[in-house]
């Protein structure tokens, strides 16, 4: 039989205190244990590798002493795995704070190790409802922003044409304009060849907006609502 005591990397003093006054009330030294202590591992999965491997590592009729089960897994779902591989393999796992053993040997562990697994199914299905209402959440916001984020003028045919807004004072015509570029012209625009991430597009001042309306009147094309922010209120 071996005595062991687990404190995880990031143990308090109060902890490894707690453990060896528990060992010492019970006519246990600490000098006749072995120590192990792992390094704190921020990574659930790796943090729950090392435990696994630890436990593992135990043989049969060995005891170990922890503060409290918690530092043996960080959710309930892998406390539970650990709790049950170690209690399978003929070790006795003792929590320090309270005195609760966890063993294959009596009914009052089994029960102890069983609530865990029944615990970490709850936490399991609240965390799949979570990340589905999280998801469905998102989703519902993308399709809420899709539908309001443009306002849509001239014909209700897909859009050849695109008006967004460039700067604090101008706005940005992209797309397939070469059938209105005289008219864009005619208001003031300004070709630049290169100026849509490396594609053309017409610079128009912001206050020419309804005129450049009028100029695409026919034109298939949507204006994005970041044009009608006003201009002390307007963030590039």
């Amino acid at each position: 039989m071996r005595y062991i005591y687990y404190l995880p990397g990031n143990s308090e003093d109060e902890q490894r205190k707690g453990i060896k006054e528990y060992l010492s009330l019970r006519g246990i030294f600490p000098g006749d244990c072995t120590t192990l202590q792992a390094d704190y591992a921020y990574e659930e999965s790796e943090y729950d590798l090392g435990i696994r491997n630890l436990i593992s590592s135990l043989k049969e009729g060995d005891t170990l002493y922890v503060w409290d089960f918690s530092s043996l897994g960080k959710s309930l779902e892998s406390l539970y795995t650990n709790l049950l591989l170690g209690t399978n393999d003929g070790v006795s796992i003792v929590q320090c704070l309270d005195g609760t053993v966890a063993s294959n040997e009596s009914a009052e562990s089994i029960a102890i190790v069983n609530a865990i697994g029944i615990a970490s199914r709850i936490e399991l299905k609240i965390s799949k409802i979570q990340r589905k209402q999280k998801y469905s959440g998102s989703q519902e916001a993308k399709a809420s922003n899709k539908k309001s984020s443009p306002v849509i003028q001239g014909t209700s045919d897909p859009e050849k044409i695109v008006v967004r807004r460039y700067s604090e004072k101008s706005v940005l015509v992209c797309g397939d304009s070469r059938e209105y570029k005289d008219a864009i012209h005619g208001i003031g625009g300004i070709f630049n060849p290169k100026i849509d991430n490396g594609k053309p597009a017409w610079i128009v001042s912001l206050r020419k907006l309804q005129q450049l309306q009028e100029a695409l009147a026919g034109a298939n094309y949507v204006i994005l609502q970041d044009c009608y922010i006003s201009r002390k209120d307007y963030v590039k």
